[in-house]
């Protein structure tokens, strides 16, 4: 049986991190970036895009730990023109809402 990452997350909110564990602040074990989401109605940031665009539903609508394709692509002008960075092949990809 496959147990959901809410329901792991619910475990270890009501009963304390397992033992051995300590908790971190996320930027002490990684690099944590923003980003920003192109103009969506500026049809030059997002026709005929080549640039991989993951969006929270790519994530959370995935039956896998690894992604390969994504429901949306950016041009290379969308990528320049907002605050998004492309992140090389292999990223771990964390998406939380605003």
């Amino acid at each position: 049986m496959k147990i959901s990452l809410g329901a792991k997350h619910d475990f270890i909110r009501k009963n304390g991190s397992p033992n051995g564990w300590q908790q971190l602040e996320i930027s002490k074990i990684a690099d944590v970036i923003g980003g920003a989401t192109p103009n969506t109605t500026d049809s030059m940031y997002w026709n005929n895009g080549s640039i991989p665009w993951a969006t929270p539903t790519d994530i959370t609508s995935n039956n896998s730990k690894y992604i390969s394709r994504t429901k949306d692509r950016i041009t290379q002008a969308g990528l320049d023109a907002c605050a998004a960075k492309l992140l090389p092949k292999g990223t771990i990809l964390f998406t939380s809402p605003t």
